[in-house]
């Protein structure tokens, strides 16, 4: 992994901006720049580029947020399998991850394209951050042009976008931290199979059934510690590596070639039943409009469950995670420092009580 290019925290410059102060005071380190944008500030300690550095994977990401769709008239719409739905980058970000490991992974989308409000900044830096990516931060006009005017409420936007962003630079363990699922995906994830595998992965996570993406090109070389099922998305004869490793196997297979699944969300469904709720690695209770992401570090004695909620504010929810953890800590936009957060056992393993909290919520665990 490159270190260098993981300590970034990249901001787009808006346009003609003169708050140099504000960059100054924060904890963005890398202006992005297109075309003609002037003012750039020139400053020891801050990286001024046009595109992607060396190291890093720059992608078109999605407005993390509830998406409806309207009619004519403008009246919401809503049916079995249509909008609402969330759009999501969390997915995308683990994918990106697992292809090309040695890289960062910045997603670029635009907070102008929904209602640009706090909570939308607030859960765009958390939602990438907590799958170990990062947003491009990207303010909208009304907010760049507010803070100019030094506006109260936009400057107090600004403090909780950078207060967030640099809780994530300073727990950057946490994008190291694997994981934790029982099941393993295996699939090139492109051309015919791309579709399918990457539509699988979208929507196992939101049941959620927490996958180990196993690139196909050397899925046969990753360790498969700890799963008790394989997914192989793809149609078509398994590669040889793939297939003498599967020989050797102790858990539940699950093949495309067999199966002939056509529709994903079919899969999923039919992959977590016919596995069984019993292998649940988390379970969140009274969370409808949210993701969870549960990982833990390679020695197992710590790990953290981000929440990000899509909604509003969260209330009396619970998380239970398949392990007894000794200790727990709260994290929120609101309690950055981090809060005592009971540990309650469990047959199941661990649960914890949320409090109330808006965007994100992370519960930072000691074994």
């Amino acid at each position: 992994m490159n270190t260098q290019q993981q300590e970034l925290v990249p901001l787009y410059w808006p346009d003609g901006w003169t708050e140099a102060q504000l960059v100054a005071e924060s904890p963005f380190n890398c202006l992005m720049v297109e075309g003609t944008q002037s003012a750039a500030p020139m400053q020891e300690g801050l990286r001024i580029v046009t595109d992607a550095p060396s190291g890093v994977k720059l992608a078109e990401g999605v407005l993390p947020r509830v998406k409806t769709a309207r009619n004519d008239s403008g009246a919401v719409e809503a049916g079995p399998t249509g909008k609402p739905w969330l759009e999501f980058n969390g997915w995308d970000i683990q994918l990106k991850r697992a292809l090309e490991p040695g890289k960062a992974v910045w997603m670029t989308f635009d907070v102008s394209k929904g209602a640009a409000s706090e909570d939308m900044y607030l859960r765009s830096v958390a939602e990438c951050a907590a799958y170990g990516g990062r947003w491009v931060v990207k303010l909208d006009q009304q907010l760049a042009d507010s803070l100019s005017r030094k506006d109260p409420g936009a400057l107090k936007t600004w403090r909780k976008i950078c207060d967030l962003s640099n809780l994530f630079k300073k727990k950057a363990e946490w994008r190291q931290w694997q994981p934790v699922a029982a099941v393993g995906v295996i699939s090139t994830f492109a051309g015919d199979n791309e579709f399918l595998s990457q539509e699988f992965l979208k929507l196992a996570l939101r049941r959620p059934l927490p996958l180990r993406i196993l690139p196909a090109a050397r899925a046969a070389e990753l360790s498969w510690d700890g799963l008790q099922a394989i997914v192989v998305a793809d149609d078509g004869p398994l590669p040889p590596s793939i297939a003498a490793k599967l020989k050797t196997f102790k858990g539940r297979v699950f093949l495309q070639s067999q199966k002939k699944w056509d529709d994903p969300y079919v899969m999923a469904e039919d992959v977590h039943l016919t596995f069984g709720r019993e292998h649940d690695v988390i379970r969140p209770y009274n969370a409808t409009a949210a993701n969870v992401h549960y990982t833990q570090s390679l020695d197992a004695k710590r790990g953290v469950v981000h929440m990000v909620a899509f909604g509003q504010p969260s209330r009396d929810i619970t998380l239970a995670v398949n392990k007894r953890w000794r200790a727990a800590r709260l994290y929120t936009p609101d309690i950055l420092d981090g809060r005592p957060i009971k540990v309650v056992p469990s047959r199941f393993g661990s649960e914890f009580a949320l409090p109330h909290f808006r965007c994100w919520a992370a519960i930072e665990l000691e074994a």
